[in-house]
């Protein structure tokens, strides 16, 4: 009996030693790579120009893509460079709306939504911190020049954990092992294609997209992102045709744009929406579609069928694209139609019975269909461009 006694003692000594083992600042569990992420303690964590410190030591680690957790709950202390003048602010858990705490000289800044230290940054929250732009010039776009994600998780994840998303309170973890990778085709390279070390620069970084207005580029990080949204839809659809092609190498790449993909599922499940006006929204439907399809997640998957109805449900594709039927024909020969605006005098087309069925675009053909116009050179947004 004694010795079993004892034997139950060394077991659990062992399991003790074996943690602290583990959690030496020293030691490093696993490769430093994107599978295999540092496991380590430390009381200050450095990323993208941006620096967390906390009141103690806490096990931290890296996520999938490189963006790092810590197990807590832990406190922080200081954030650097640190919110002043308004300037180089953070925000908790942001959700979706039409304020942010970032940049007072961006849209619709709220200093309440500012992190203040010391903080005390409970499990499951994300706490986005950004460096400020110094000049911005004359347009006024892009306050914020580089944005990170610090993760508060209750337990170190399983090597090969995604970062949960940055909006909201629901943090789920996804892991690389997940990745339907036999889905991706193996397409002849084509001349000319975007390089893959370019394309994991773009989705190396956090893209925020959490505001709901096309004023959202002002906090685009100028380091991160593009601040238009046809820049966005092009960068997405030049990643997603590029992990099609038959190429070495293709993991970072897609392991970094699954987890910009993670971040727009949970801005849109916390309420987010990207709606039609112009090009600014564009590019945001089709990556959780792709992330849907490597994860095998049906909520991703089906985004485009979401019970959720009117503003509440809204992405810019889906919005501006629509087949010509005889509503847009009876509406765009109407004496009361108008697409034309103050500011932008456009020339007009309407639609015609022989234009049935046609697939279209119109700027704001969901929330305002008077303004569907079938003029392809004469009015904004629709400019051919020479040998188009």
């Amino acid at each position: 009996m004694r010795q079993a006694h004892l034997k139950n003692n060394l077991t659990k000594v062992a399991a003790v030693l074996a943690a602290l083992y583990l959690l030496s600042p020293c030691v490093v569990r696993g490769e430093d790579s994107q599978d295999g992420p540092r496991l380590k303690t430390a009381e200050t964590i450095n990323q993208f120009g941006i620096t967390w410190t906390f009141d103690k030591e806490y096990p931290c680690g890296q996520f999938a893509n490189g963006d790092w957790w810590v197990v807590g709950p832990a406190v922080v202390t200081e954030i650097s460079p640190g919110l002043a003048d308004g300037m180089n602010g953070s925000m908790a858990n942001p959700m979706p709306a039409h304020e942010q705490g970032y940049d007072s000289r961006a849209w619709n800044y709220n200093p309440k939504l500012s992190v203040q230290t010391p903080f005390e940054m409970d499990v499951n929250v994300s706490v986005v911190s950004t460096i400020s732009n110094a000049d911005t010039g004359s347009r006024k776009l892009n306050e914020v020049k580089t944005a990170a994600v610090l993760t508060c998780l209750a337990e170190v994840p399983p090597v090969g954990t995604f970062r949960p998303p940055y909006c909201g309170t629901h943090k789920p973890l996804h892991n690389v092992s997940q990745l339907k990778r036999e889905l991706l085709p193996s397409v002849a390279p084509v001349a000319g294609a975007t390089t893959l070390s370019e394309a994991e620069r773009w989705f190396e970084r956090p893209w925020l997209s959490h505001l709901n207005h096309y004023k959202s580029q002002d906090i685009h990080p100028a380091d991160n992102m593009p601040g238009y949204g046809r820049e966005v839809a092009k960068q997405t659809g030049d990643a997603a045709l590029l992990l099609t092609l038959d190429i070495p190498d293709k993991e970072t790449l897609l392991i970094r744009f699954v987890q910009y993909e993670i971040d727009n599922f949970g801005i849109f499940n916390s309420g987010g929406f990207w709606p039609h006006n112009g090009g600014h929204q564009l590019g945001r439907k089709w990556p959780i579609l792709f992330a849907g399809m490597m994860l095998e997640d049906e909520a991703m998957s089906r985004i485009g069928s979401d019970p959720r109805k009117g503003r509440e449900l809204t992405f810019q594709e889906d919005d501006q694209t629509f087949y010509v039927t005889q509503a847009e024909v009876d509406a765009t020969h109407d004496p009361r139609w108008g697409p034309t605006h103050p500011r932008h005098p456009v020339m007009t087309l309407p639609y015609e019975q022989r234009n049935i069925g046609l697939p279209e675009w119109g700027i704001l053909h969901v929330g305002k269909p008077s303004a569907d116009n079938m003029h392809l050179t004469g009015i904004p947004y629709r400019q051919r461009r020479e040998g188009n």
